[in-house]
């Protein structure tokens, strides 16, 4: 591997950290919602409580249920052309370091998916390597593959082919991953310490890939990191004005794509089909159709509000998290998983959807204040330090505080 050229830390677009950090709240919301994966929720006798647990399981799961995910994706892409680009203009070719940043990634990873079975870390380690191989590929090319994947053709000639010839039986690998997420349950909420980390270490990893796999989430990451590709190469988030009008355009479109596709799939698509094979598969694909086109209108949105001088400061202090994604995302794990099991403290029996999430806005503005405190501090949050050192070989060429910076 070559000697990198250092980008300095300070040299960075916060538009990109805001949008992060609106990631990152997303996924612990849904993370919250679920438990992490303990998907076992305590009983209520308040009428008031059961709405709120309801209405509040429901937004959450409009909002951001596969949408803060496929935002995440389309970051990855989007930091993996500004990597390349930063280290191509001085001359270096960065994809062997890209290779063994994304082994050191895959190895944190691992170690946050013994604690969370859900982690996506060891998938983005795996699904990266793709990136590398798209670096030198022309943008109009990697449109067109990103629309074909994002269509998720090849799924839709399967369901299409098995409605016309009647195939009512059910994908046997899904019943397998359904069986794997049945019995996650009482290891979570019973099981020791040793239990969790023997089934997340095996069984969850083979229901993680199957669900990535089975519900569309392989061919739309793809996509999304083509996607986040060529919005890097256009240079958008430098010149994020000159794009108000196609963020409007966008928006509208995507709207009107949503709208339609979310209410047929919630409220048609079981009236006109009848077998639930079918339902279960067509609803796979228009999820998907409708997830990618709410983050549009999430992505489009944020782009025109963020232009507002007052809700762009408001907004300001998301960039800190952003910036040390990594250390929160694993932490929000290292802290609920534990207290949320039965080998912890156990409130998988005691908090619903209206309190996991109350007690998620709590942590997370928590959060937002520690990691505001640290990168006043510090250049990189911990985990990104690690990241970053163990990327470049190197403590000396990586300072971690701040008044370790050299000219």
């Amino acid at each position: 591997m070559e000697t990198p050229v250092l980008k300095k830390p300070t040299d960075r677009l916060e538009v990109i950290d805001v949008l992060r950090g609106i990631a990152l709240f997303g996924l612990f919301s849904v993370h919250m919602q679920e438990h992490f994966e303990l998907f076992i929720f305590p009983e209520t006798n308040s009428e008031m409580l059961k709405v709120l647990d309801k209405g509040v399981n429901e937004i959450v799961y409009f909002l951001f249920a596969g949408k803060s995910y496929a935002l995440f994706a389309f970051l990855f892409g989007l930091s993996f052309f500004i990597q390349m680009k930063s280290q191509a203009d001085k001359g270096n070719d960065f994809r062997s370091r890209f290779i063994w940043r994304l082994i050191v990634l895959g190895g944190i990873g691992w170690f946050h998916s013994l604690v969370y079975s859900g982690d996506i870390l060891t998938y983005f380690f795996i699904m990266g390597f793709v990136l590398v191989v798209m670096d030198k590929v022309p943008s109009r090319v990697l449109i067109i593959l990103a629309v074909f994947f994002l269509l998720q053709i090849p799924f839709v000639v399967m369901v299409i082919n098995k409605t016309l010839n009647h195939d009512y039986q059910r994908n046997p690998l899904l019943i397998t991953m359904d069986a794997i997420y049945s019995s996650n349950g009482p290891i979570f909420s019973k099981g020791s310490l040793l239990d969790v980390l023997s089934f997340n270490i095996s069984e969850a990893q083979k229901s993680k890939w199957l669900y990535m796999f089975l519900y569309g989430r392989v061919f739309q990451t793809l996509g999304l990191f083509m996607i986040g590709i060529v919005i890097g190469r256009s240079g958008f988030f430098k010149t994020i004005g000159k794009y108000k009008k196609h963020c409007q355009v966008a928006l509208v479109l995507a709207s009107t794509l949503f709208i339609p596709l979310f209410i047929f799939n919630r409220f048609y698509l079981p009236e006109i089909a009848s077998e639930k094979t079918i339902i279960e598969s067509w609803t796979i694909i228009l999820s998907s159709y409708a997830n990618f086109a709410f983050v549009v209108i999430i992505f489009s949105s944020f782009v025109l509000l963020y232009q507002n001088d007052t809700i762009r400061k408001g907004l300001d202090i998301l960039k800190y998290i952003g910036r040390m994604s990594l250390t929160t995302y694993v932490m929000q794990s290292v802290v609920w998983v534990p207290l949320i099991y039965g080998y912890g403290a156990g409130l998988y029996d005691s908090i619903g959807f209206f309190y996991s999430f109350l007690l998620g806005i709590v942590f997370f503005v928590a959060q937002l204040f520690l990691s505001r405190w640290w990168m006043n501090r510090y250049h990189y949050g911990p985990l990104e330090w690690l990241w970053r050192s163990v990327t470049y070989l190197s403590l000396q060429d990586v300072p971690l505080k701040r008044d370790l910076v050299r000219s």
